[in-house]
């Protein structure tokens, strides 16, 4: 078998559009670079990214209007859905309270 027609072995790299938010970075603002990498799951289900450059460790919400809330996404969705059909504050609240408490 030639060097050429040798398969890596192991997973094949998934893209996953993401680039590093640390503005102090060389690969600042780079999708898809190599060094930026899947870095488990944090505990509101959020794929965690880790850029292998400045160790900064984020997931894809941050630099949003919606980065530090822990909320899961399909809650947020909702509650902005129920609002944008004429549905109460108060109302919106007493649902989405009861969504976002993790099940255990």
């Amino acid at each position: 078998m030639s060097e050429k027609s040798k398969k890596k072995r192991g997973r094949k790299r998934k893209d996953h559009d993401q680039a590093c938010p640390n503005q102090n970075c060389d690969i600042y603002r780079i999708v898809n670079h190599e060094d930026v990498i899947r870095n488990g799951h944090q505990k509101n289900g959020e794929q965690e990214y880790k850029c292998n450059q400045c160790e900064a460790r984020y997931n894809r919400r941050k630099g949003t209007p919606l980065g530090g809330l822990r909320t899961p996404i399909y809650v947020i969705v909702m509650a902005m859905a129920m609002y944008m059909c004429g549905v109460g504050v108060g109302m919106i609240a007493a649902v989405t309270v009861k969504q976002s408490i993790p099940h255990t």
